[in-house]
């Protein structure tokens, strides 16, 4: 609910939540876009969501609590998601080569098909697979070349060209979420994801 009745809300607004906050005081909100599957075996990883800002408890109220908003990258509406800012989320990350050695990109985290430099993206591989907070990953794409050499008996074959870097930041069994900290092209979902140490294929 937002304040003065009204249905929308950005920046130093106050917004009202219902239910549990806990001891927690800042959250991040989300708006839910849609379900994430993975690229590879097609099955459901979870949802995304686009954090379209943060929010600061100002006022606990019996199951309704009270708080002003501190960012907004979009405006806030009823039914957008509150999660905690945890100190996890604080500490500063050590950037590493990371041990993943194949993947893909899974989800955008922002509307549009295309991501680029700063933006942030769903991974399918997770602490399972090695990467922690801080890993370091290249993005590689299937290229399709064709042999100079004798083109009609030797057809299109592939190749994997490195379009970018990611850094890990936020890891769970199965997914990560990762910033692009380097693009020479426009990612997308599919792309493949390998070590930096690893030789593309």
């Amino acid at each position: 609910e937002i304040e003065s009745g009204r249905v929308i809300a950005g920046k130093g607004d106050s917004v009202f939540v219902i239910g549990d906050v806990g001891s927690n005081e800042q959250f991040d909100v989300f708006r839910v876009k849609h379900s994430i599957v993975d690229p590879d075996t097609k099955q459901p990883l979870g949802v995304a969501g686009l954090n379209i800002g943060r929010v600061r408890l100002s006022q606990h109220s019996g199951s309704m609590h009270k708080f002003q908003i501190t960012r907004s990258e979009k405006e806030f509406s009823a039914g957008d998601k509150l999660v905690p800012v945890s100190d996890s989320d604080l500490v500063p990350l050590f950037p590493h080569p990371g041990k993943i050695i194949d993947g893909k990109l899974a989800a955008l985290l922002h509307d549009g098909r295309w991501a680029r430099m700063h933006d942030i993206v769903v991974l399918n591989r997770g602490s399972l697979h090695g990467l922690d907070p801080g890993s370091m990953v290249r993005v590689v794409r299937q290229v399709r070349i064709r042999p100079n050499e004798n083109p009609l008996s030797n057809p299109l074959k592939g190749n994997k060209q490195a379009i970018g870097t990611l850094l890990v930041f936020k890891v769970q069994e199965r997914i990560s979420l990762a910033m692009i900290m380097q693009a020479r092209d426009a990612i997308t979902i599919g792309d493949s994801i390998i070590s930096p140490d690893a030789e593309a294929p």
